[in-house]
C-alpha cells in the first residue's frame, strides 16, 4: 500500500505503524466472534510511490515492484492506486506495458472474486467505482478507499467567503481573476506529482466540457479534435497568468510547499485532498469547499487478492470483504480522514 501524500504527516513510519495497529484493533474488537478471524493478524508494508511530473522513472519502478511482488506471491492482499490497476487494458496506454508485460496480467494474477462475493455485500460501494473493479464483467478488485480535491480557506476572511459562496458557478479562470482582485498571490497549486498535474488538467477541462461517458462515449476526443488547440492554449494561458510566465514553481512544487504558503498567509486557498480535513479539524477558521464548478477528480484505491498467495483463498476473501466493508470505511475515516 502506498503512503499517503498528506503534507501534515511528519513521520510516515510512525503513521504506518499506527495504521497497522488500528486496523488490527478493528478486527479484534468488531469481528472477534467470527472464528475465521481468531488467528488473523494483518501486516502492512508501505511504499512511497511518488510519481514526479518531471521524471517518469518512478512510475516504471513502482509498476515493476507491483508486477514482481504479485508474480512472486510476496503479498497475499495488495492495495493498488487507480494509477496502476488494470493498466494493461487502460484507455490510454504506454508502449512499455505491451513490450514488457502480459496483456492478461490482472486476469491471470488477481483472483476472480465473482465466484466468492455476492452482489448484496457490495451494495454500499459506489456503482461507478465498483464497475472499475471489473474486466469483462468479472470482479478482480474491491473499492478500498476514495478521495477527492478540496480548496481550503480561512472562513474568517470576508473576501474569501464572497468568492467561496459562488464557487459552484466559477471556472478556474474565474477564480484566478477574482483572486487577483483580492490578493497578489491568491492560489497555490503544487503540481510536482504527475497525478496532480494530470488531474488538475482534467478538472480545468471539465469546467468547459462534459467528460463523462454517459454524456458522450467519445468524450476523450476533445483532447485531440479541432477544439483541442483552444483547450491547450487556454490551459497554458492560465498558468502564465498565475505564475507571471514562470512555470517552474508549479511543476516543481509539492503539497508541503503549498501548505507552507497557505499557513504563512501568502495564499488565499490551499488545494489539497478532502482527507486532509482530518488534519485541519483542530485549526481555527479553516474550512473547505469543492473546486470551481464543484468538479473534482476522484482518487481511488482498490484491494486485490493475489492469485499466487499460498493462503486459503476463502480466508483471504473474508479478510478482503471485511477490509472493504462499510463499517471499516467509516472506521478508517474516523482515524485517518
Amino acid at each position: 500500500m502506498k503512503y499517503p501524500d498528506d503534507p501534515m504527516i511528519e513521520d510516515m513510519i510512525e503513521w504506518g505503524n499506527e495504521y497497522e495497529y488500528l486496523i488490527n484493533n478493528y478486527f479484534s474488537e468488531n469481528v472477534k466472534n467470527i472464528s475465521i478471524f481468531n488467528d488473523v493478524t494483518i501486516s502492512f508494508e508501505f511504499y512511497e510511490g511518488k510519481l514526479y511530473s518531471y521524471n517518469n522513472i518512478n512510475y516504471i519502478n513502482t509498476y515493476n515492484f507491483i508486477f514482481n511482488s504479485t508474480i512472486l506471491g510476496e503479498y497475499d492482499l495488495m492495495i493498488i492506486d487507480d494509477s496502476f490497476l488494470f493498466n494493461e487494458v487502460a484507455l490510454m496506454e504506454c508502449y512499455y506495458f505491451e513490450y514488457y508485460f502480459d496483456r492478461k496480467f490482472s486476469e491471470n494474477n488477481y483472483m476472480d472474486l465473482s465466484k466468492y462475493i455476492n452482489k448484496e455485500s457490495l451494495k454500499h460501494h459506489d456503482p461507478k467505482i465498483l464497475e472499475k473493479c471489473k474486466i469483462n464483467k468479472k470482479l478482480y478488485a474491491l473499492p478500498y478507499d476514495s478521495d477527492f480535491d478540496n480548496l481550503y480557506f480561512r472562513s474568517n476572511d470576508s473576501n474569501i467567503n464572497s468568492i467561496v459562496k459562488n464557487m459552484e458557478l466559477l471556472t478556474w479562470d474565474d477564480l484566478l481573476e477574482l483572486g487577483n482582485e483580492t490578493s497578489s498571490y491568491p492560489l497555490v497549486i503544487s503540481l510536482g506529482y504527475s497525478e496532480d498535474m494530470i488531474n488538475f488538467f482534467i478538472e480545468y477541462t471539465s469546467n468547459y466540457y462534459n467528460l463523462t461517458k454517459e454524456y458522450d462515449s467519445n468524450f476523450y476526443k476533445v483532447f485531440y479534435n479541432d477544439s483541442s488547440t483552444y483547450l491547450y492554449n487556454s490551459f497554458f494561458d492560465f498558468f502564465n497568468k498565475y505564475t507571471n510566465f514562470t512555470n517552474d514553481y508549479i511543476v516543481n512544487g509539492f503539497p508541503i510547499d503549498g501548505l507552507y504558503e497557505f499557513f504563512m498567509g501568502d495564499s488565499l486557498f490551499f488545494k489539497g485532498k478532502a482527507s486532509y480535513s482530518y488534519d485541519f479539524q483542530d485549526i481555527p477558521y479553516i474550512s473547505s469547499t469543492l473546486p470551481p464548478k464543484f468538479i473534482s477528480v476522484k482518487y481511488n484505491k482498490y484491494l486485490i487478492i493475489n492469485n499466487n498467495s499460498n493462503i486459503d483463498k476463502n480466508i483471504l476473501v473474508e479478510i478482503a470483504t471485511e477490509l472493504t466493508s462499510k463499517e471499516m470505511q467509516l472506521y478508517r475515516a474516523k482515524y485517518f480522514g
